[in-house]
């Protein structure tokens, strides 16, 4: 949406001034009442599009807003190999490492790593010929990472 990309571009030649940093480790709550907040996936160094489901009050619309940062990082692990009636799948659980750092002073007001759920079995349904992917990835819900944030700050 234009929204959206409006924000995207207000970061984009500012980002790495919200990365390219090594915070401390003492947890300091930020000192806003009602702080601004954007979410980067610190991988590619770009939003995330988990901030535009930040609450509105929160969302960061440009960099000049930014109280605090929060960073998601993420990886996937082997899980198990889910058989199926065509080929086997293996299956991976994600995580991710969410670091909450307070802007002004760069320090730390949380970190947690958060982690998809694996499930007893998976299955592929649609009509006609259903594609089975090469893998599948338990993902982190969007919603238990955007409860976190809001409840840590």
């Amino acid at each position: 949406t234009r929204f959206k990309t409006k924000i995207e571009e207000s970061f984009n030649n500012t980002i790495s001034s919200f990365t390219s940093f090594y915070p401390v480790t003492s947890y300091s709550r930020s000192n806003n009442y009602n702080p601004k907040v954007v979410c980067i996936n610190k991988d590619i160094g770009k939003i995330h599009k988990w901030h535009f489901r930040l609450p509105e009050e929160m969302m960061a619309e440009s960099p000049s807003e930014v109280d605090i940062i929060v960073w998601l990082e993420f990886s996937e692990n082997y899980y198990s190999t889910y058989e199926t009636s065509k080929k086997e799948v293996p299956a991976y659980i994600q995580s991710c490492d969410v670091t909450i750092i307070n802007y002004q002073n760069k320090a730390i007001i949380s970190k947690k790593t958060l982690s998809g759920y694996a499930k007893d079995k998976i299955t592929f349904r649609g009509r006609g010929s259903v594609h089975i992917p090469d893998k599948y990835t338990f993902k982190v819900r969007s919603q238990r990472v955007i409860d976190f944030i809001v409840k840590a700050i």
